[in-house]
């Protein structure tokens, strides 16, 4: 498989991320409004950010793993782009109207990549030693 290839699962989720980030909060909820509007799009914003940078993180870890670098720095490279993504998205979002850059939603998203590394760091344990995530020992070659 060529190289390439390898990131069009992570890209195609960041671009998936960055349009939907684009468009008018009314676009989600059109027509909602109140106090129950307000509960229920506040849980399920968290709960959509921790799942959508979560997925993130597992997918950018997905093709670093043929470097067969350290775990650490592909968990590092892996989080980095969780970061860069985060902040893309919510400057999106400081243009984008009835949205605005929030800070907290980028905690969120960090959150969300650090439960990807979990699962990531989780995985490879119940896999081997798990010293790194070379290429050979998930058969991407």
């Amino acid at each position: 498989m060529r190289p390439w290839v390898r990131w069009l699962p992570s890209a195609t989720w960041a671009v998936l991320i960055l349009l939907f980030s684009a468009q008018p909060e009314t676009f989600f909820f059109p027509g909602s409004h109140g106090r129950h509007y307000r509960f229920l799009h506040y849980y399920l914003e968290i709960a959509v950010h921790l799942v959508e940078f979560c997925i993130f993180f597992v997918l950018v870890v997905w093709p670093l793993r043929s470097w067969g670098r350290p775990r650490v720095a592909l968990l590092g490279v892996a989080f980095g782009a969780v970061l860069v993504l985060s902040l893309v998205n919510e400057s999106i979002q400081a243009f984008t109207p009835t949205r605005m850059f929030d800070p907290w939603d980028m905690i969120v998203d960090a959150l969300g990549g650090a439960i990807g590394a979990l699962l990531v760091v989780g995985r490879d344990s119940t896999e081997g030693s798990g010293r790194s995530l070379s290429a050979s020992r998930y058969g991407v070659n």
